[in-house]
């Protein structure tokens, strides 16, 4: 047992050290009405903040945080709590001390045998190992899909050496022909997109639920208000995606919280999962935002809608030429019990294996991107 640092959970004290270890770790900084919005507004959270601390006892200093959003799930006719974990830091002077690993077991400590089944998150690669390391399993790559509108705003956005700005552009106009065609190749589908209120996504949610046993956020009035009316500086737009003049589905399109001036489909369910359907009303879509430098979303758990995105002329940021930039992520997961092994039960929710690719239905709401 490590005598150094005291694990305990978070604090009102705690806030700014929170935020100023966010900027000191992912160079970029978290509002105070964001971090409300996340870890307090939750209508899960019910007393306090589930985040972790790394009090270091000589100091009284904060060395590290690990935070945990409570969550409910739904695989099938099943719905259960989860707990998806975000913003894991370690300040750059105490790191290499096992700090990270004794957090995680105050979670499992905290959570064995409790009604929450088990943990989720999306992981940088450097702290991969540090997941895999406490027992968690890699599911899969995170795959960023991105289709660039304006090639010359956005590199000058993201780059700022004149090699990559001049090269860029080229290299995108080149890609692109060959994604032209396809287009000309579409179905005869009576689609159209319709505004639409919060209060439709739910009855939209309610029915594709219904269609699949796919492991999902359950989306339900409530966190649908929270999770995307509330989120600070979003803007959401709720679009009804119609099939012959009935709803079909939807999507909710936000701001891309980066340097870019991006669209992004954050969150979307189609009745049946129709490729053809997603891929007309993704084309309507990139039509509404065509001012845009690029249109982002994540397709990476339904190979279909991914080779629609594909079709469209989205670029995936695990292939050329974006793998040379996007930072990998991975989807892990694990759950929260004591002690796992490979056979265990713990790994399956309502038959469905949480480490089977397969099982997961997730879109960028799932994670936190702003």
């Amino acid at each position: 047992m490590n005598t150094e640092y005291e694990i305990r959970w978070f604090e009102e004290k705690d806030t700014n050290a929170f935020l100023d270890m966010f900027q000191l770790v992912f160079e970029e900084p978290m509002s105070e009405d964001y971090f409300n919005w996340k870890y307090i507004d939750n209508p899960l959270v019910k007393d306090k903040p589930l985040i972790i601390v790394a009090e270091e006892l000589k100091t009284g200093i904060q060395a590290g945080f690990r935070g945990c959003v409570p969550t409910i799930l739904r695989a099938g006719e099943e719905n259960f709590k989860a707990i998806i974990t975000y913003d894991g830091m370690v300040h750059p002077d105490h790191r290499r001390r096992g700090i990270s690993t004794m957090m995680y077991k105050f979670l499992f400590s905290s959570f064995n045998e409790s009604s929450y089944k088990f943990y989720h998150g999306f992981s940088r690669e450097i702290a991969l190992f540090g997941h895999l390391k406490v027992g968690a399993i890699n599911v899969f790559p995170v795959t960023d899909s991105v289709l660039i509108l304006n090639s010359k705003n956005l590199v000058e956005s993201m780059f700022d050496k004149g090699f990559y700005r001049l090269l860029f552009p080229r290299l995108y106009s080149f890609y692109s022909l060959r994604n032209i065609f396809r287009l000309f190749r579409r179905p005869k589908l009576n689609v159209s997109l319709t505004l639409g209120k919060i209060e439709d996504l739910e009855k939209i949610y309610n029915k594709w639920s219904q269609q699949t046993d796919k492991i999902h956020s359950v989306r339900d009035l409530k966190y649908l208000k929270w999770r995307f009316n509330d989120m600070p500086m979003a803007q959401p737009k709720y679009f009804i995606v119609n099939l012959d003049g009935k709803p079909n589905g939807y999507f909710i399109i936000t701001k891309l919280f980066d340097k870019t001036d991006s669209a992004m489909i954050f969150d979307y369910l189609i009745y049946d999962d129709n490729p053809s359907i997603f891929k007309e009303a993704v084309i309507k879509i990139i039509e509404k935002y065509k001012d845009k430098d690029t249109v982002f979303t994540w397709a990476f758990t339904s190979p279909e809608f991914r080779s629609a995105l594909r079709e469209i002329g989205f670029l995936e940021s695990t292939r050329f030429p974006f793998n040379r930039w996007v930072r990998k992520r991975f989807f892990i997961t694990r759950p929260t019990a004591m002690e796992i092994d490979d056979n265990n039960k713990l790994w399956e929710i309502n038959g469905k294996s949480i480490s089977n690719p397969d099982s997961w239905y997730i879109t960028p709401s799932s994670c936190d991107i702003r």
